[in-house]
């Protein structure tokens, strides 16, 4: 019989050379016909329809949009922008079939820029996760709030980046009003400063892998399964503090972010600085070590794929730290494989590890590579149901 027409997958982005190599996958898969739209230059008009040529679309819209170049949005009209953008595929995709799925949709991108929902989708689902107060102003904690810890994190709540994150402690408020920390949109949260376990995590510690203390835990899932967890080193080697670089990208682990910034991404700076400028430079054995999901503890990835599943993220990870803290009252037992555990954050577009221990962990298989497997196995459901329906 003939052959179906090829299947288009549009990765809808604001970054697309962080696309890259998901294109490429995507591009040799048979019947796959991948193309990137950069959302800064999409001229969305709200009354007319989404291109009908789009099959499949994948959400890779940042949180908090990038402000590197001449397409840049201001930041709260980016995120009010882009969260309309998905919730308007997704009813288009539901009313007309067209485009016919979505991938990382509408509840999925709302929650992955917003903070508060995501400390309210842990509670909902039981998972322990510090203490998180919503702010809308600078003014100062309430020193005889009895529940309250001495020790704060202020975040904006949308993320991204690292940027407008502080520590704070109560009587100590001369940073709670900084600007970058509401420009989001508005809101931050308060959240209390986990402090760093010195010792094993529930019974079954060993096979938690590598838990140093100040480690930021990341369970990368992909269509209900999980690929790894990779254990990204915050505590800085120079004496000088913590540095929460939490990117994985390749980019950002040769340029670390400077001691004690609280940068956990530094997507502008690979943005500006393209990654081939950035493999010239001598490559350096990184940090960040991996754990395979066979020595996951069950408990953890079983927690991460409820958290992906109540919010529809198809592709994406689920972080975590681990410590000790005081004031949630959501602290797992100590019989609990979860205890000293705390989930912190949902991102539908985390940056995939390329080091060679997590190609090994992966099976010598990129992943990209698995992440357009699974993206073309869910664009051919589409072509078989409309194959069907004719």
């Amino acid at each position: 019989g003939m052959r179906p027409a090829p299947v288009t997958v549009v990765l809808l982005t604001d970054a697309p050379e962080w696309c890259r190599s998901l294109h490429d996958a995507l591009a040799s898969v048979d019947g796959i016909r991948p193309t990137v739209v950069d959302a800064r230059t999409l001229r969305w008009t709200p009354s007319q329809p989404f291109p009908s040529e789009w099959d499949v679309v994948v959400n890779r819209l940042s949180a908090r949009p990038a402000r590197a170049d001449e397409h840049s949005l201001d930041t709260q009209a980016g995120v009010t922008l882009y969260r309309d953008i998905v919730a308007a595929l997704e009813l288009q995709s539901r009313l007309t079939g067209r485009p016919a799925l979505v991938i990382n949709g509408a509840s999925c991108h709302h929650v992955g820029v917003s903070k508060c929902l995501q400390a309210s989708l842990f509670a909902s689902l039981g998972l322990p996760t510090p203490l998180t107060r919503m702010r809308t102003s600078a003014a100062p904690v309430d020193e005889n709030d009895s529940a309250a810890p001495t020790s704060w994190l202020i975040k904006p709540n949308v993320g991204g980046k690292g940027s407008g994150i502080v520590s704070v402690t109560v009587g100590d408020d001369t940073k709670m009003g900084e600007s970058a920390t509401y420009e989001a949109d508005g809101v931050a949260v308060l959240q209390e400063a986990i402090g760093s376990a010195t010792g094993g995590v529930g019974e079954e510690s060993g096979r938690l892998h590598a838990l140093s203390p100040g480690c930021v835990h990341r369970i990368e899932v992909l269509g209900g399964r999980v690929l790894y967890v990779a254990h990204v080193p915050t505590a800085g080697t120079t004496g000088t503090g913590p540095q929460f670089n939490n990117c994985l990208g390749d980019v950002c682990q040769r340029r670390p972010a400077p001691a004690a910034s609280f940068n956990n991404c530094l997507g502008d700076v690979c943005q500006r600085k393209p990654a081939a400028a950035a493999s010239q430079q001598p490559a350096t054995a990184s940090p960040i070590s991996v754990t395979p999901p066979a020595d996951i503890l069950p408990a953890l990835a079983a927690a991460a794929l409820r958290i992906a599943a109540a919010v529809g993220m198809d592709m994406g990870s689920v972080e975590y730290v681990v410590g000790d803290a005081t004031a949630s009252n959501l602290a797992p037992e100590e019989s609990s494989p979860l205890h000293r555990v705390w989930f912190i954050d949902v991102n539908p577009v985390s940056t995939l590890l390329q080091s060679d221990a997590a190609l090994e962990v992966l099976g010598g298989v990129t992943g990209s590579e698995h992440q357009a497997r699974y993206i073309a196995s869910r664009a051919t459901e589409v072509q078989q149901r409309a194959a069907e329906a004719r």
